[in-house]
């Protein structure tokens, strides 16, 4: 399903995402056990190193996923190329301030763990998506979102994708 807003933003479920979020869950406990610090960002909650995806290669279950699905998305041919890659977990409170993932070309959030009184991520225009278990949002990077404080957990798996010819 693709909905327009000021660009297009395309919401997808993964398939089998189930048992590819059981393996994503324990892929970043293991991680968030080794690297337990946060990384500063506009994220108010723990978040990963931009390169997390160089640091643990086992992520590229998730990412080789995203990369099919944004090659449909922007219907064109041409190579993607995962410039960043990182894993959030918010808690109670958690947010992310307005941003952008410019200069980027395309990005995607993927929810790995989310509970249900977790708070929505909203796009410009006031676009507003609940998020479910299993969903992936790509969008153009210069489109602006936040999250709102966080009533319930999440675990979140964000990428910034090149367009290379």
């Amino acid at each position: 399903m693709k909905i327009q807003t000021e660009a297009e933003i395309g919401i997808y479920t993964l398939d089998n995402y189930q048992e590819l979020n059981n393996n994503l869950k324990n892929i970043f406990s293991d991680f968030r056990k080794k690297y337990p610090e946060s990384d500063t960002s506009n994220v108010i909650g723990w978040h990963s190193h931009f390169d997390t995806h160089i640091k643990e290669p086992k992520f590229n279950i998730l990412i080789d996923k995203i990369v099919d699905v944004s090659m449909d998305f922007i219907k064109i041919k041409c190579n993607l190329y995962p410039l960043n890659f990182w894993v959030m977990e918010y808690g109670k409170g958690n947010y992310a301030k307005r941003h952008n993932h410019w200069p980027a070309t395309l990005s995607g959030v993927y929810y790995i763990d989310v509970e249900e009184n977790s708070s929505p991520i909203i796009f410009e225009n006031n676009f507003v998506i609940k998020p479910r278990n299993g969903m992936l949002l790509l969008f153009p990077s210069i489109v602006n979102h936040e999250v709102p404080p966080s009533q319930g957990k999440r675990i979140v798996a964000s990428i910034n994708l090149l367009l290379t010819p």
